[in-house]
């Protein structure tokens, strides 16, 4: 759900399948078409997402990518957590340190984010 709550997210799933699309989530009240009937709304450790697509090539990319591009902005988000988790860290050592730690805040640009952090966090536990 934490995916979806992101507009930037959506973004970049459209971008990346094409348009027209349409996402939204499931509720057990809606009445779905008979082609997804099967799906089972009652485990609510789950939460489902229904993408609307009219173009067939839209409908491919989607089929094709949407996994994919799911797993990198689950990543994304762990990665966004981890940081601002770090960030916590410096500022409650600074605030207790604050004679013997240098920091320095900086903006990172979204898509350079992932190589700022390195593979698995080297460049990080490196610095």
């Amino acid at each position: 759900v934490e995916l979806f709550k992101e507009p930037s997210n959506i973004q970049h799933l459209v971008r990346a399948c094409g348009q027209p699309m349409l996402v939204c989530q499931v509720t057990p009240e809606m009445k779905l078409p008979k082609e997804i009937k099967d799906v089972d709304l009652s485990d609510g450790s789950k939460t489902h997402f229904l993408i609307l697509c009219t173009s067939p090539e839209t409908i491919f990319k989607a089929e094709t990518l949407g996994y994919e591009v799911v797993r990198m902005l689950r990543r994304k988000i762990t990665i966004l957590h981890q940081i601002n988790e770090i960030s916590r860290r410096l500022k409650e050592n600074n605030a207790e340190n604050s004679d013997s730690l240098v920091s320095e805040e900086f903006s990172v640009s979204p898509d350079l984010v992932g190589q700022s952090i390195g593979a698995g966090g080297a460049n990080i536990r490196r610095a």
